[in-house]
């Protein structure tokens, strides 16, 4: 999966929650990290996913740019079936049964 070129998974950072509320400099991780808890699709920008997750007790936020809305639109689909699990097993997935 990739945008303009680029890898899009894992998205490139994760921004804690908390950190970004407030006006702290926010805490950010990269990688496949954490327990995947929620993605959101909003229709204003429809060809990106953000994606929650808990690490080590902690909520972080990151966006997933996907070119192609209907992929989008399945990615969204796929990822929400996949709340609760690990990010890591969710890269390891096969997507070829999606277009």
């Amino acid at each position: 999966m990739s945008y303009r070129g680029q890898p899009s998974w894992p998205p490139r950072v994760w921004v804690n929650c908390e950190e970004l509320r407030s006006s702290e400099e926010p805490t950010t991780l990269r990688g496949e990290v954490g327990v995947l808890t929620g993605v959101l699709r909003n229709q204003l920008l429809p060809d990106k996913l953000f994606l929650y997750i808990d690490h080590e007790e902690k909520e972080y936020v990151g966006c997933l740019i996907i070119e192609d809305q209907t992929f989008c639109n399945q990615m969204h689909v796929f990822i929400h079936s996949r709340i609760g699990k690990w990010l890591k097993e969710i890269g390891d997935s096969d997507l070829s049964h999606l277009d």
